[in-house]
């Protein structure tokens, strides 16, 4: 399996980002107590906070990896998109991520899946495994992204799920 994984992380490592930077952080997690950290820390906030955290805790737990994707705070793209403020700076001193690197975000996520999809891996995107991740500080990003990954024998455990 660990090609697999290591597949699905050349997928997010190679989709094409804003003047061919590193504006892509990838983690693959494989390990089940890590997966369970994870799932702990979304029933937490779930808890607190975001009831649909509980729903997605407990699909989590199926799962038999993870790649989690965030930006990379540290590159600086130095392209004034003017998407939010009028420069780069003032999205800076308000801590608000670069929207070309939100952009690459979303195009490593489909080259994950996409290549899980090619190698039948059961898979979903989840905005709730990143932000628990982000927050066990797996991934040191303002913004992170968690793809669940399946490779059993029964339908794929991310979907039909209760709200």
């Amino acid at each position: 399996m660990q090609e697999i994984l290591d597949l699905l992380k050349v997928a997010a490592t190679t989709a094409p980002k804003t003047k061919g930077l590193e504006t892509i952080l990838v983690k693959v997690i494989y390990k089940k107590e890590t997966i369970k950290k994870i799932c702990q820390k979304m029933e937490e906030i779930g808890r607190e906070k975001y009831k649909f955290f509980l729903r997605d805790a407990k699909c989590l737990k199926k799962a038999d990896a993870i790649i989690l994707l965030g930006i990379n705070d540290g590159v600086d793209v130095k392209l004034n998109c003017g998407y939010v403020f009028n420069t780069c700076e003032e999205c800076k001193a308000r801590d608000f991520p670069c929207i070309f690197k939100i952009i690459d975000l979303g195009i490593a996520i489909g080259s994950v899946v996409k290549m899980a999809s090619l190698l039948n891996l059961d898979n979903r995107v989840m905005y709730s495994i990143g932000e628990a991740a982000r927050k066990l500080k797996l991934v040191e990003s303002s913004i992170v992204i968690g793809v669940a990954i399946s490779w059993s024998s029964m339908k794929n455990p991310f979907f039909d799920r209760t709200i």
